[in-house]
């Protein structure tokens, strides 16, 4: 995971409820109890059709809906193949395996081709003269069904060990927990208000705007807990994934074909003028939009992922992936502290287009407002702004503080002694995580081989656990907050000058004009020094807990 290298997790949904009542008897999808469980919810499905320059329209629809096309597309997929068959019989293998190419959906006869050795150019060249099948027929994806969160009491998984520190979904927990915690709160109190007669409209007014401020400054917390299901020749286009998080997929039912590009090749696929990406490694490409793709398919990592597997998907690596068969998989995206600094570029790179975007808008709001509406811009296109990313670092800090303050209670008078080597190698592993191990080993290798085994370094819930992730939260947590101290002081320095000329025009034309917009500049202020206040007071009980367990930030 610290190496940002995919890899292959054999055996990852043994135990699982899902891959106990998700397979039919024979194999393949069980259609009737996913629908006599699920049926009624609602789900986004895309149209995966080659014809589409990457994923087709979207719509909403019950999964008992999505469930019957299925089954048709199915009973579509026999007859094709049943004709196919005959064809040959017939003595027309030509044109029979010319067919068997075109009915596969696009993506699967993409990824036989390119298995088989194909090049990019002569696989295009087959797709010239698509069959009427595939130019009418929708070829329907199910994708980001947020089953856990929709159905929790069903537990359909357990999340490989090797995948549990999930920083994203971990915030999502804790963000759910404490809005449900403080609306129980408010209503008690309401209650209580106006049991003795005393209705709070003026403190309502006071939650809401708070509630307003909130929403405004950070990303609405989300879980990144997905199934994925559709049938044979369904795929996903050409992306990295959001926040440039990891992602790890294991599929229950069904394989996929997976085509991954290494981060430092990812320039191959910009188009000439440096401003988009090809919407696939075989995009048909007539005019040379795209100079680098050939480049980019001889550097693809291909790999095929078996029923029962996990695939790991490091940061930054552009994929696509292609149902070879019937397939439903789940899939986690997430953050953490080997990846989170990922994150951090793509955020200060996000905020720097965002500016860029609207600063003919500068003149018209104040210094504070204007970076209030540079994070609301960015959280629209990446998914998260600085205030977001700050609150997820505080929940994860917080939370590992906590839990090594309750191990040191635990310890007693012993924890010092022997937290001593662990600062060593938490220290040796923020520098290079690869010898930590190693470093682990020797000691215990020289008190004999019944000693030789460390402990896991990335055991959840032990010190070294803890500490690690303060360290990486720490570490991003830290340039945040220069980043907004930064900001705030020349939102400062400016303030003065804008609010000359709102006076100005006070004096000159409309008064009411100037006083919303020094509220509303007011209102701004007031956020960022908020966000710079709890992020240093986080920052500071960061650097104390790890002081005291010898390692320095």
């Amino acid at each position: 995971m610290e190496r940002n290298l995919p890899v292959v997790v054999q055996g990852a949904t043994e135990g699982w409820r899902a891959a106990r009542e998700w397979v039919a008897p024979g194999g393949g999808v069980n259609f009737d109890l996913l629908g006599e469980l699920f049926g009624g919810a609602e789900v986004a499905v895309t149209d995966t059709a080659r014809h589409h320059q990457g994923c087709g329209p979207c719509q909403e629809m019950r999964l008992s809906q999505y469930l019957v096309w299925w089954r048709e597309q199915q009973q579509r997929q026999q007859q094709e193949q049943q004709q196919r068959a005959a064809g040959k019989q017939q003595g027309a293998p030509g044109e029979a395996a010319s067919a068997a190419a075109a009915a596969a959906g696009g993506a699967a006869a993409a990824a036989a081709a390119c298995q088989s050795g194909v090049s990019p150019q002569q696989w295009r060249q087959q797709q010239q003269q698509p069959t009427g099948y595939q130019q009418q027929q929708p070829l329907l994806y199910c994708k980001d069904w947020h089953l856990a969160a929709a159905f929790p009491s069903y537990q359909a998984y357990i999340p490989p060990p090797f995948f549990a520190d999930d920083w994203l979904n971990e915030y999502f927990d804790a963000t759910q927990g404490a809005v449900a915690q403080r609306g129980a709160q408010q209503q008690q109190q309401r209650q209580g208000e106006q049991a003795e007669g005393e209705p709070p409209p003026q403190q309502q007014r006071q939650e809401q705007q708070e509630q307003q401020q909130q929403q405004g400054s950070r990303v609405a917390a989300s879980d990144y807990r997905f199934v994925y299901m559709g049938p044979q020749g369904t795929c996903t286009p050409l992306h990295a994934d959001v926040l440039r998080s990891n992602s790890w997929s294991a599929n229950v039912v069904g394989r996929k074909r997976w085509r991954l590009l290494p981060p430092c090749h990812s320039h191959l696929l910009q188009d000439r003028h440096g401003r988009g990406t090809a919407w696939d490694f075989c995009a048909d490409d007539p005019e040379g939009l795209y100079p680098g793709l050939p480049e980019a398919w001889r550097r693809l990592v291909t790999v095929e992922q078996q029923p029962g597997e996990a695939i790991f998907v490091p940061s930054g690596w552009f994929h696509t992936v292609e149902n070879l068969d019937d397939c439903v998989s789940i899939n986690h995206n997430w953050l953490n502290g080997h990846n989170v600094h990922w994150a951090w570029m793509l955020l200060r790179a996000e905020r720097a287009a965002a500016e860029a975007g609207i600063k003919d808008c500068r003149e018209l709001s104040g210094p504070a407002e204007f970076e209030c509406l540079v994070q609301r811009n960015m959280r629209a296109n990446a998914g998260l702004d600085w205030a977001g990313l700050g609150a997820l670092l505080r929940c994860i800090a917080d939370a590992s503080l906590h839990a090594l303050a309750e191990a040191g209670r635990a310890l007693g008078t012993t924890a010092a002694a022997e937290q001593a080597p662990t600062a060593a190698l938490v220290a040796l592993l923020l520098t290079d995580p690869a010898a930590a191990p190693a470093a682990a080993a020797e000691p215990a290798a020289a008190a004999g081989p019944a000693a030789a085994e460390p402990e896991e370094p990335a055991a959840p819930g032990g010190v070294w656990y803890h500490a690690f992730r303060l360290l990486r939260a720490g570490l991003v947590l830290r340039d945040l907050l220069a980043e907004q101290r930064r900001i705030h002081a020349a939102c400062q320095q400016q303030q003065a000058a804008w609010l000359q000329r709102q006076q100005r025009q006070r004096a000159d034309a409309d008064g009411s004009a100037a006083d919303a917009a020094q509220h509303a500049e007011q209102g701004a202020a007031r956020q960022l020094a908020a966000e710079v206040e709890a992020n240093s007071g986080c920052l500071a009980r960061i650097e104390r807990r790890l002081q005291a367990l010898g390692v320095a930030l």
